[in-house]
């Protein structure tokens, strides 16, 4: 697979830091591959995943089919039954690399005192291109109250 580096930089290269008590919620990325790269150890804080989960509706992967789908997928007995889940561990240095836009995953509740650190490099196709940028990015890298819906799907 030919890939790049999404062409929003901030999209593309990031610092992810999620604080004691935080967790991130199941979601799949927008683009091909994540690869997130541990900067420090924390208790809990795993990344927890279902590898290559995700059945795509092709085009209409940003529409509200594909979030429904999703979130069928996402019920309890589906996952048990079809998903086989996996857990990396918050350690300095180690990286993950995903099939983001296939890979069921969340961050589990970072425990103690200290913060998980880690970068957050985005990888598609070159010149990728995706509807729902307008509303994820200020979502996902800005200060600005996030929006009711999720706006990895268009309405």
């Amino acid at each position: 697979m030919d890939l790049a580096p999404l062409s929003n930089r901030a999209a593309s290269v990031n610092v992810n830091v999620i604080e004691a008590g935080g967790e991130y919620r199941w979601h799949y990325d927008r683009n091909a591959v994540t690869a997130i790269l541990y900067l420090n150890a924390v208790s809990g804080g795993e990344t927890e995943m279902y590898p290559n989960y995700r059945l795509r509706l092709g085009r209409w992967k940003h529409t509200c089919a594909q979030r429904w789908l999703d979130r069928v997928l996402r019920t309890r007995w589906l996952i048990e039954w079809f998903g086989h889940k996996t857990e990396i561990s918050p350690r300095a240095g180690r990286i993950l690399v995903m099939r983001g836009d296939r890979c069921l995953h969340s961050v589990r509740p970072v425990e103690g005192p200290r913060e998980r650190v880690n970068i957050i490099m985005t990888f598609d196709l070159p010149d990728a291109r995706f509807p729902v940028q307008r509303d994820l990015d200020p979502y996902l890298y800005s200060k600005v109250p996030a929006p009711s819906v999720d706006p990895n799907y268009r309405r």
